[in-house]
């Protein structure tokens, strides 16, 4: 089967039996800063018409260390979640594409440590990311090509830490 040719119907149900329903994931309310981080679509007025402006991806700047990832947005605003506390890993999509980012990466950090990184496909060091990733035992790599082939405005759980 072409991957292009996948129907959104036949994806549904991958999505629900991974996350146990067909809805978006919910973030805990310890996470909400995620959801100012991510912006949906900035536009620019140039002679009389509104166009939407893509934001430099590679401008964001992430990088794996032995005990941290850490994400240094284009405003100099450092954001950083230590392995050891790393709960999930979820894709974000969006419709803003081609016109702005419309993959991002949530790296989610422990509840009590409010840490996190967030940062859109293309970011310098993404690679680095997503190699560190596929190690991470039970990390669905079928969640991780669902959601780049998404159009949608929709979150795929990649990865979640086993509860102890």
């Amino acid at each position: 089967m072409n991957v292009h040719s996948v129907k959104r119907e036949a994806i549904q149900p991958l999505k629900a039996a991974h996350l146990g329903s067909t809805s978006t994931p919910k973030l805990a309310p310890c996470c909400k800063f995620i959801e100012a981080a991510v912006p949906r679509r900035t536009s620019v007025k140039t002679g009389g018409e509104t166009r939407m402006a893509a934001l430099a991806e590679s401008a964001f700047v992430v990088t794996v260390t032995e005990t941290e990832i850490v994400n240094r947005r284009p405003n100099g605003e450092i954001e950083r979640v230590a392995l050891e506390d790393l709960s999930a890993i979820l894709i974000e999509t969006n419709d803003s594409g081609p016109f702005g980012p419309d993959v991002w990466w949530l790296l989610l950090g422990s509840s009590k440590k409010k840490s996190g990184c967030v940062f859109p496909q293309g970011a310098t060091g993404e690679d680095a990311v997503l190699a560190f990733a596929q190690k991470l035992p039970g990390f669905d790599n079928r969640m991780l090509m669902q959601a780049m082939l998404s159009t949608e405005n929709e979150r795929f759980l990649c990865w979640r830490r086993p509860e102890k």
